[in-house]
């Protein structure tokens, strides 16, 4: 038999000075906050934030930042022990935070590893999996890389050979706009690790815009594709004696 049953008391307060923000939780949105104000400001519903029994803020801080905007009452829920990283999980499970979000916090924490991935974002402005992919020099357990993202345990294999392969990538987009694809950058990676692969000789056959062949690169849509297309424009113009098979 399906009993209900008690287990927590939402409390009401307009007293905002009895709540504080947890340490390394991610930043407000001002833009959200405004968001919410102005639905507030129409109607509040009584959606509690929730905070620990220190009362800073597991979730909901810009929400508390608009009912402080417009001077209403605050409605809280205490779950006694929350943590960081108690949040940090189950943001994760919620899919509320972003990759920028979990770095952002890592970062707070001291974790360099964290700050050097978002230095790098910043730079060279890859998405998620592709910067794991240059920062950890490989395009292999791609999963188990992101697993290590959101527990707080990214490593990076060497930062400025990342960097290098970057700009060797970022050396592309001159002639082609898909430099950021992850097929063309996985199969670029693998190249950068060829003692066969010279990547100004690339550049040049790039700059002589074999149109074919750079529609080609254009059109991949997998590695497979992005490998044959490389071939072809690294091999353009070339005698069949000096072709050069790189994959």
């Amino acid at each position: 038999m399906n009993v209900k049953q008690k287990h927590s008391e939402i409390y009401m307060t307009t007293d905002y000075s009895m709540f504080s923000s947890m340490k390394h939780n991610r930043n407000v949105s001002e833009a959200h906050i405004h968001r919410l104000m102005k639905s507030m400001s129409e109607k509040q519903y009584p959606v509690p934030i929730v905070v620990n029994e220190r009362n800073e803020i597991a979730d909901g801080q810009n929400r508390f930042e608009a009912i402080k905007a417009l001077n209403l009452p605050i409605y809280y829920m205490v779950i006694p022990g929350l943590t960081i990283d108690d949040v940090k999980r189950l943001n994760r499970d919620n899919k509320t935070w972003n990759e920028v979000d979990y770095a952002e916090s890592n970062a707070s924490q001291g974790r360099s590893s964290y700050k050097q991935y978002l230095l790098f974002r910043k730079e060279f402005g890859f998405g998620h999996m592709i910067t794991l992919s240059l920062l950890a020099d490989h395009t292999s357990d791609q999963k188990f890389v992101n697993k290590l993202f959101y527990d707080g345990a990214l490593e990076v294999k060497d930062y400025q050979l990342a960097r290098t392969n970057a700009n060797k990538l970022r050396a592309c987009r001159e002639f082609y706009d898909g430099w950021k694809m992850r097929s063309f950058v996985y199969a670029m990676l693998k190249l950068f690790k060829s003692p066969e692969y010279d990547h100004k000789r690339f550049l040049k056959k790039l700059a002589l815009k074999p149109r074919e062949y750079i529609r080609n690169l254009r059109l991949i849509r997998n590695i497979v594709d992005a490998n044959r297309a490389i071939e072809d424009i690294y091999n353009y113009n070339t005698t069949s004696n000096k072709k050069v098979r790189l994959y």
